[in-house]
């Protein structure tokens, strides 16, 4: 599994969860299925957004993380959360099986969850057969319905790169996919947001430079900054997310409402 989440874009996104409802209802609509549960894996755990929270409602969780940052602040998240429940590795996908720092193989959990993975990870039948052979009772994916304006690139796109945003396939490929293998998921959708938070706005520009991935122009980076001066709202921060503790004045870039599928299935 090839990961992107490098330092700088693991701490953004740990200060979005941090201020977002995302991790509760997911968790919620997950609900009737944990209840039923003792042991959930979390392939491609992130910074815990959801492996905590479920770790609230098991016996264990084991969660499976490529990123050495985003492992490193689940660690810390769990630590500061007081939860003891969940055994971590700093490891990823690799043709036949997580691998990377995995001491053994994985034992079955009852539950396996597989939340915002890339498409040619869930959408291969390899991984599908690994995933099925260590659940015991169900499987899970999580991946987003409909398109959003992803970080304004339906804007800034044209703007600053001269060409259209191209949007990843939503969850209806992904269900495609398990259909073509003759798993009929069960499906539900559910709301929630996930805004960006920021220190200051050198610290946005900071993040569109990132995501971009592009070197931009005097001409372009005033187009920017323009940009998000317009879209930028002022926000009291309460959270104590990497680098920002106790209360202050900070930024927020507004998403919107988003939705995301729940797709799962009985693995026996």
């Amino acid at each position: 599994m090839v990961t992107k989440w490098d330092k700088q874009r693991s701490e953004w996104y740990y200060r979005a969860v941090e201020q977002s409802n995302y991790p509760e209802r997911a968790v919620k609509t997950l609900l009737p299925l944990l209840r039923k549960c003792d042991s959930v894996i979390d392939i491609g755990a992130g910074c815990g957004a959801l492996s905590i929270p479920i770790a609230r409602l098991v016996k264990r969780v084991t969660a499976t993380e490529p990123s050495k940052w985003m492992y490193a602040l689940l660690l810390r998240s769990a630590k500061e959360a007081g939860i003891k429940n969940i055994t971590a590795y700093n490891s990823g996908w690799l043709k036949t099986g997580v691998k990377g720092g995995l001491k053994s193989k994985l034992k079955p959990h009852d539950m396996v969850l597989c939340a915002n993975l890339p498409p040619d990870i869930v959408c291969n039948v390899n991984f599908l057969s690994y995933i099925s052979k260590v659940s015991g009772k169900y499987v899970v994916y999580l991946h987003g319905a409909g398109e959003w304006n992803r970080f304004y690139y339906d804007d800034l796109y044209p703007l600053l790169l001269g060409r259209k945003y191209i949007h990843d396939g939503d969850y209806l490929k992904t269900y495609s996919f398990l259909h073509g293998q003759g798993i009929f998921a069960n499906t539900k959708i559910f709301e929630f947001y996930l805004d960006q938070p920021f220190k200051d706005f050198d610290d946005a520009m900071d993040f569109w430079r990132h995501r971009l991935k592009a070197r931009l122009t005097k001409r372009k980076e005033k187009i920017l900054s323009d940009f998000l001066k317009k879209k930028l709202i002022s926000t009291r921060n309460r959270s104590r997310g990497a680098g920002m503790t106790g209360q202050s004045n900070t930024l927020t870039a507004p998403f919107g409402l988003r939705r995301a599928a729940i797709m799962w299935w009985k693995s026996c």
